[in-house]
């Protein structure tokens, strides 16, 4: 169940952030909310496996740009599956595991929706630092084990509230350095 947990509190509680996109013109060199707002959609697009025009490599070289080296992810998560026991968990990863997990989640999960609403945006006055509190909410179709030793498709769904502390790098990317999240995950029974 421990892989399970890392898996579904990467892809349901993942709402990070990144640059402003392939391909832009051009990258400001200091934060303005603007710019966090497009980098929080596009780096919840991508860990939430909805940027298909990316493979694997491409996946890990965007997440070595905006991911600190290190970054601390911290989730508290807590979820319920029918007939078993509410469960919590804390959950901490550094940069390499957490982008492992992400690509191997990006499998796991069918089907996958994720809205994201951002709550608020605090940029330092050097304009070079902020903090981003997001709620992300999900779902999906993930394979469960049935506790006798089968696979059972499950729909699941998600709400996560994470705290961000972002930064502009030497090079003007935003890059993720601290994220701290409260993830409810809930499993139905049945399709």
């Amino acid at each position: 169940l421990i892989t399970f947990n890392v898996f579904i509190a990467l892809i349901l509680s993942v709402t990070f952030l990144s640059r402003t996109g392939a391909g832009s013109a051009s990258i400001p060199d200091r934060l303005t909310e603007p710019y966090v707002v497009r980098f929080i959609e596009e780096f919840a697009a991508i860990t939430g496996g909805q940027r298909t025009d990316m493979d694997s490599y491409a996946l890990a070289d965007y997440f070595m740009d905006h991911l600190s080296k290190e970054i601390r992810f911290t989730t508290t998560l807590r979820y319920s599956i029918p007939d078993q026991p509410e469960e919590k968990r804390t959950l901490e990863m550094d940069r390499a595991t957490f982008i492992g997990n992400v690509m191997q989640g990006q499998r796991t999960i069918d089907k996958h929706e994720t809205k994201v609403r951002i709550e608020y945006i605090d940029i330092a006055d050097d304009e070079k630092s902020a903090t981003v509190l997001v709620t992300n909410y999900e779902r999906g179709l993930m394979p469960v084990d049935d506790g006798a030793g089968n696979e059972v498709i499950m729909p699941v769904q998600g709400t996560s509230y994470c705290e961000q502390k972002l930064s502009l790098d030497e090079n003007f990317l935003i890059r993720l350095d601290d994220a701290i999240c409260t993830t409810d995950i809930v499993f139905s029974e049945g399709l």
